[in-house]
């Protein structure tokens, strides 16, 4: 289902960042739930410099939060929400463009140019400067 897709991908762009500025693969069993913590990922993502790439709002990290906390459950990682009715249009716009956002702060921080335009070559929004919102 489409919402369980979205919160891999915002997953694995956060475990990418981590992996490219110096974390080891074992060290994703430190975060909770071993490393599927959205939260817990940006937490250490933002250790490791995110933050230098990329603005987090207060209204994101509450959104993160909410979706976080929806997409666990004890028996599986991903709730009952996901696996029958997919979530909602909300929560999978959130995924997606805060997990693009976090791609093309890497992509950023690898060119080291915090105001290249970036244009992933995917429908919806192309990211100018950092100070930008996306």
């Amino acid at each position: 289902p489409r919402g369980v897709l979205l919160n891999h991908a915002l997953e694995l762009a956060l475990k990418s960042f981590c992996l490219s500025n110096g974390m080891e693969p074992h060290q994703f069993k430190e975060i909770k739930r071993n490393g599927h913590d959205l939260e817990g990922l940006l937490s250490r993502a933002e250790q490791l410099g995110l933050s230098d790439w990329l603005e987090v709002s207060t209204a994101d990290r509450a959104e993160l939060q909410r979706v976080n906390q929806d997409n666990v459950r004890k028996e599986n990682r991903f709730s009952r929400k996901y696996s029958s009715s997919s979530g909602t249009t909300e929560n999978h716009d959130f995924l997606r463009l805060f997990a693009r956002r976090v791609i093309v702060a890497r992509l950023r921080q690898w060119r080291d140019d915090p105001n290249e335009e970036v244009d992933l070559g995917l429908p919806g929004p192309n990211y100018g400067p950092l100070h930008e919102s996306g």
